[in-house]
């Protein structure tokens, strides 16, 4: 009767066990580490989504820039488009009103890239919100001005195809300093660019450039 009732109770065990195991082996696979979760997150949601907010984002950037830049000069010169700011010396208007102008659409440039996702969407541009995309620490705290300006600026400076206000930018540094200093300018941020557009799409992590200068993440809320 005694073996009877132990092999009774070893087969009541059993599924107990079994199920134990499963759990522990479930729980093994499931990333550990803030880090870990992250880029299982960022490895699940198409990377599309986030080239979709950076168009986004860059013709937000785009409208801010034409309003600032191009919409003086259509007043100007009684209805003309502009293409280049050479053209507002042209029309007379003196160098330092120009990079006033600049100054200015810069300025826009950085509310959109710094102030907009920490004061209106938490972490995000109007690209990400689209895109439940969402910018963050490393460690997963909330990404600071600072942070975004860094974030901004590296953009802006290494990588000039990313933003639609570093063309007009780059046009004042060669009015300033020359065509030698733009056109080197010019190289560097053509290379910063594929070096940045390369680090998104094959690293594991899909963090561009301006994301491992600034320490910041990119990623989904899902």
């Amino acid at each position: 009767m005694a073996k009877k009732r132990k092999k009774q109770q070893a087969r009541k065990q059993q599924p107990a066990a079994k199920k134990q195991v499963v759990v522990e082996e479930v729980a093994a696979e499931e990333p550990k580490t803030l880090g870990d979760r992250m880029v299982a997150q960022l490895e699940a949601w198409p990377l599309m989504t986030r080239v979709l907010a950076f168009v986004a984002d860059f013709i937000c950037g785009a409208v801010a820039t034409v309003i600032v830049i191009a919409v003086p000069y259509y007043f100007i010169s009684g209805g003309k488009t502009l293409s280049t700011l050479s053209e507002y010396l042209d029309a007379g208007v003196s160098r330092p009103v120009v990079a006033l102008l600049v100054l200015v659409a810069l300025a826009f440039s950085w509310c959109y890239y710094v102030l907009v996702p920490t004061r209106v969407w938490p972490g995000q541009t109007f690209g990400k919100h689209l895109g439940n995309l969402e910018m963050v620490m490393t460690d997963g705290s909330a990404a600071t001005m600072d942070t975004l300006t860094a974030r901004w600026f590296t953009m802006l400076i290494a990588e000039t195809p990313y933003m639609a206000v570093t063309s007009y930018v780059m046009q004042l540094v060669g009015m300033l300093a020359g065509n030698a200093v733009l056109s080197a300018w010019q190289v560097a941020g053509l290379v910063g660019s594929l070096i940045s557009l390369a680090m998104m799409i094959r690293s594991k992590d899909h963090r561009a450039l301006h994301d491992r200068v600034a320490g910041t993440w990119v990623y989904t809320g899902n």
